[in-house]
């Protein structure tokens, strides 16, 4: 769950699930939870999983500024995990010349010719280098 106060009721059956408070469709709609209470923050927060055809979400953040409830800030934020930099690694060009012929047993130009045909496979192949 991370650094994250308020969450989404985690699904564990279809009873996990309620009547949706805006559409009224059974089974879509789940509320949040104070983690550490285990309680949800209030009646009408939470999120409906139809989110094209109904779209509702009010989140505990809303909630709160709605209803002048001050909150820590730090409840609704994680600290950014610490990105490890890679070396930039390269083909060696010996190895990007030999890719460049024999596709006749090169499984990915294979791929593209059936798949494609011969005209879009050279275009992807000439995009890919």
């Amino acid at each position: 769950m991370g650094n994250y106060r308020f969450i989404l009721e985690p699904y564990k059956t279809p009873a996990n699930r309620h009547t949706c408070i805006s559409c009224g469709h059974r089974k879509t709609f789940t509320f949040y939870i104070d983690t550490e209470t285990g309680e949800r923050v209030g009646d009408t927060v939470g999120t409906c999983n139809r989110l094209i055809n109904c779209g509702y979400k009010y989140t505990p953040k809303q909630y709160f500024q709605d209803n002048n409830i001050q909150s820590d800030v730090k409840h609704f934020t994680r600290q950014p995990a610490k990105v490890e930099t890679k070396p930039v690694s390269y083909i060696g060009s010996d190895i990007l010349k030999q890719s460049l012929q024999s596709y006749e047993q090169n499984n990915f130009a294979l791929f593209l010719l059936y798949r494609f045909g011969l005209e879009t496979m050279n275009k992807l192949i000439g995009k890919y280098f």
